[in-house]
This record gives structure tokens, sequence and C-alpha cells, in this order.
């Protein structure tokens, strides 16, 4: 009981978190992701609760409907490599970039059973990612390196089955450096990001659920030693309809910024979610799709690190990322698996490190691996 209702040192990441496949077609990135014996982390809980108890509850409210406890630790490392041709650009016939990006995370993650007034869920996770860039072409060589690492926690309480609140924080280091004969600077920035977030579900017929989220977030930058500070303020409310039976469960919601901040380009940005969810339960094997939309550079906090290196500037084009899921298994007690993906895609994409929006083709190859342990209870 005592671990059900008050802060649990826990740290969780989906169980087979990235990768796939990216492909670009009519100015949509998508992004497929398979996963076997493993549950993962959906994201996708506004209106209900998913089939699969692993999964964290975006409206908090939800969190208060989980019918068991779960407890699980998960390691992952991915790693990707993606070449763009720049013939088309500025740079000429022959223009290449080449980029590589490693990003290694670790997690852990508690969810409490429901029964009582009160019902907890933790997540703690820490992620570490490279990304080095390198651009060759007949008139110039341009390179430049990013590390980055951040710290995400986030506890939340359901306040009975239809209320919920939950507080986060984000810390987020940032480094990307140039250093050639065209260019020498090092920027360095350190955000701190504290989130709360409060929903309500209800049913009437079908499921429905609301939440509204507030983050602060405070930017420290050093450009070539010269230092300076940024706040902004981020609003985010959201919406979603569902139907769930024991074996069955389907959901669909819509979330939006308010307030977008200025784009560098002049475009009004109006960045949005939409989350569409399928799951099912056959024969003790239980099957889930969710496809999410990403529009204007919506931001998933959690995800802000893998998400940055891997699109960059392009991160405002329209994204949808396609997650399939698989659970064999037990309803209680020890469980340990493991995931591998690979992917080779030949797409075309804009360049994360120029943002000038032109579309170069891209082959871009990945590979994904994770380890994991539950314990159900």
């Amino acid at each position: 009981m005592f671990i059900q209702y008050f802060w649990v040192p826990t740290l969780y990441f989906f169980a087979f978190k990235i990768f796939g496949i990216i492909i670009n077609m009519k100015r949509i990135n998508y992004y497929f992701l398979l996963t076997v014996f493993v549950s993962i982390n959906l994201h996708s809980q506004i209106a209900t609760n998913s089939l699969f108890i692993e999964t964290k509850s975006i409206n908090p409210s939800i969190i208060g409907k989980r019918p068991v406890a779960v407890f699980s630790l998960t390691i992952n490392e991915d790693r990707i490599k993606k070449d763009l041709d720049l013939s088309t650009g500025s740079f000429g016939t022959g223009a290449k970039e080449n980029n590589i990006i490693d990003v290694k995370s670790a997690s852990l993650f508690y969810g409490g059973k429901s029964g009582g007034f009160l019902t907890s869920e933790f997540t703690l996770k820490q992620a570490q990612g490279t990304k080095k860039v390198k651009v060759s072409s007949s008139t110039a060589n341009f390179s430049s390196s990013n590390n980055v690492r951040n710290t995400y926690a986030q506890l939340g309480y359901g306040l009975g089955r239809f209320l919920g609140l939950s507080m986060g924080l984000l810390k987020y280091h940032y480094v990307f450096k140039v250093q050639n004969d065209y260019a020498d600077f090092d920027n360095k920035s350190d955000t701190l990001v504290k989130m709360i977030k409060a929903g309500l579900n209800f049913k009437s017929l079908l499921n429905f659920g609301f939440y509204a989220e507030y983050d602060q977030i405070d930017t420290k930058l050093e450009q070539n030693s010269v230092s300076s500070e940024q706040k902004e303020k981020m609003k985010i409310i959201g919406g979603g309809i569902g139907f769930i039976q024991n074996k069955f469960h389907l959901q669909a919601s819509y979330e939006k910024r308010l307030e977008p901040p200025p784009n560098p380009h002049g475009k009004k940005l109006k960045p949005a979610r939409i989350i569409g969810t399928l799951e099912f339960a056959v024969s003790g094997i239980t099957l889930g799709y969710t496809g999410n939309y990403y529009i204007d550079g919506f931001i998933d906090m959690e995800n802000v690190l893998y998400k940055s290196l891997v699109y960059g500037s392009a991160m405002e084009e329209p994204r949808l990322e396609h997650t399939f899921n698989i659970a064999f298994g037990l309803s209680k007690g020890h469980t340990f698996s493991g995931s591998l993906s690979y992917s080779n895609i030949k797409a075309e994409e804009s360049s994360g490190l120029f943002g000038d929006g032109i579309k170069y083709p891209a082959i871009t190859k990945s590979i994904g691996v994770s380890l994991k342990y539950s314990y159900i209870f």
C-alpha cells in the first residue's frame, strides 16, 4: 500500500522505444515500430485505460483505472545512420549530408492498482544522445556535433476513478559544436521544465476524457561564451473519446498547444497531436496499434531528446508515427523480455541541420535493442 500511494523511485521507458521506418509521402513522415514480446508505453490514454497495463496515462484521471499494479525496468539503445543527397540544394552536384545518431536510455515505471481514493503512477527516465553531422561537397566541407542528456520524472495521482493530477520535471542539457575551416563556435543550453496536469473522465454510453497542462520552461544559453536566459510558458489542452470492454479497446484523441511560439520563417504554427488506438486480446495474446499524427512540431516532453536529435530543424514537418504492440503473458509475477528492430528506408526528407524546407533523397538505416524486466502484482 505504501508503494502505491507515495513517491516510488521508478524509471521507465518504452520497452521497445524506437525504431522502425521513416517514410515521407505527401509531406508526412511515416514512422513504424514493431515490438515483439514486449508491452510498450503507448501514451494514448486520455478517455479510458489501455489493455496494456504498463501504458502511461496522458490524462492523469485515467491512473485510477489500472486493474493491477506493475513495476518495470527498461534499458534501450538506438543507432541511426542517415545519408542525404544535397545535390539539388545550394551546395551543388555531389553534395552529401551524413548523420550518425546514438541514443541510450534507462527507465523505471510504477503504476498502482486502482481500488482506493489515491492511485499513483511514477516515471523516471534518464537518456543521453549524440549526433554527428558531416556535409561534403566540391566547394565546401562542414561538420558539427550534438551532445544531449536529460532526466525526466513524473508523479501522478488518480483521485478516485474520475479525477487526476500529475507533476513533472525535465532537465535538459544540450551542446552544439561546429569546428572547421568555415566556422568555429560552441553553443550550450540548460533547460528546466516544470509540468503540471489536471484531468477528468466520465462515461455516458462511451468514455470521455479531458485534461489541461501547464509547463514553465526556463533555459540558460551560452553562445561563444556569451550568456543569456529565456523563459517560456506552454499550455496544452486535450480531449478523447473511447470504448473499452474486457478484450477490446478503441480510442481517439486530439491535443493542441495554446499560444504557440513564433516561427523564425514567419509561418503561423498550430502545434497539435491526433492519436488513434485499437487493442484486442485473443487466446492470451494482446495486440494493439496506435497512430500518432504530429502537426507543426507538437512536443512530447518525455521524448524530446530523441525527437530533437533525429528530426532537428525538420521537427515542424507533419509526421505520422505507427506503433504495433504485442504482449504475451502472465497476468501476475515476474517477466523478462527483449526486442530488436532494424530498418533500411529510402525517402525524401528535409535536412535536420539547415532547415531550408527543401526535400532531399535520403537513406535511413536504424537498429534498436531493448531489455526489460517487469513485476505485475
